[in-house]
């Protein structure tokens, strides 16, 4: 059994994110939504943003990556701005907190 001590977070500045750290952030966001985003899709949006890097949290389950969290940089009349978007966490680790603790 899980339990939520067992899980690990790491934030990072979306340039910062090594080629595994961004496949798991897709991974889990297709899995969960069902989808077929790409890595060109990812820098699209977290890499090449007008505004600047976003925040980008993972959660760890050992080494299997079991959630992702986006900040996403999105600058308002001049202000620094983040959005939290594309949120997921994989089925068998819901209820034990990850979003609230990501978030």
């Amino acid at each position: 059994m899980v339990k939520k001590d067992d899980i690990k977070y790491s934030l990072k500045l979306s340039s910062s994110l090594t080629a595994s750290e961004k496949e798991d952030f897709i991974g889990i966001f297709n899995t969960v939504f069902n989808m077929n985003y790409t890595l060109d899709w990812f820098n699209w949006k977290y890499i090449e943003n007008i505004y600047g890097d976003s925040y980008i949290v993972l959660a760890y389950h050992g080494k299997k990556a079991v959630g992702a969290r986006a900040f996403w940089r999105n600058d308002i009349e001049g202000f620094k701005c983040f959005q939290p978007c594309d949120t997921a966490v994989l089925k068998e680790y819901r209820g034990l907190g990850i979003f609230t603790k990501m978030t």
